[in-house]
């Protein structure tokens, strides 16, 4: 009796997968990533001889998520596995963009539990062989929103995410010295740097007239402050 069945589905576990198209739409390889009881691969990038870069989050538990970063050749062979889950165990680890300089080097940003409630924005560098050079911390002051990245001609960083503070964008040097900081009201989408290194930040922000606003930010360069 069809009112009387229940079909109970089985528990499912997501596998991240990486795959690569020709230009005509043929698949030329692919690559899954399914060690742990779930994996979510978020960004990819590509550096100049093909190799691929992807990150997300890899769980080994139900309480257990970390920074997943792999490395695959321009063919989809696996070369290296990273993962980065910062001081605190917690569900909520999880890296959220990806980008690469002109020396191959990869930088990874996202989420990670400092303790109790608190979330720090963390951002790696990679080297091209996976070694960590080094991880910055951010307090995001108990807050998760979306967090994009970008990087200039100088391989320096720019990672915009939303705190307590609104729209907030950082700017990292390539040793992971942090050089500005600055906030403006609103929840934060995507940034993005030109070629003069002006940085353009987007999301929204609330109005109480109409609710919601896009809003875009136009960012120069900080080099020096003048006392009036």
């Amino acid at each position: 009796n069809y009112d009387t069945v229940r079909v109970i589905p089985p528990i499912q576990s997501y596998h991240g997968f990486t795959v690569e198209y020709d230009s005509s739409g043929k698949l030329l390889w692919l690559n899954r990533y399914n060690i742990g009881i779930s994996n979510s691969l978020a960004n990819i990038v590509i550096d100049t001889i093909g190799n691929a870069y992807v990150t997300g989050s890899t769980r080994s538990s139900t309480t257990d998520s970390k920074f997943l970063t792999i490395k695959y050749s321009n063919v989809g062979i696996q070369q290296w596995v990273k993962f980065y889950s910062g001081p605190v165990v917690s569900s909520t680890n999880a890296a959220n963009d990806i980008t690469i300089d002109v020396d191959r080097n990869i930088y990874v940003t996202g989420h990670s539990l400092r303790t109790g409630s608190l979330v720090d924005l963390a951002t790696i560098k990679y080297n091209t062989n996976g070694d960590s050079l080094w991880v910055k911390r951010y307090g995001l002051l108990n807050s998760i929103g979306y967090i994009a990245m970008d990087i200039d001609g100088n391989s320096n960083i720019y990672i915009t995410c939303t705190d307590t503070n609104g729209i907030t964008t950082l700017k990292y040097t390539n040793v992971g010295f942090r050089e500005w900081l600055i906030s403006y009201p609103g929840n934060d989408r995507d940034v993005c740097i030109n070629n003069l290194n002006n940085v353009y930040v987007t999301g929204n922000n609330a109005d109480s007239g109409t609710g919601s606003d896009f809003i875009t930010i136009k960012y120069s360069q900080l080099i020096g402050i003048t006392t009036n």
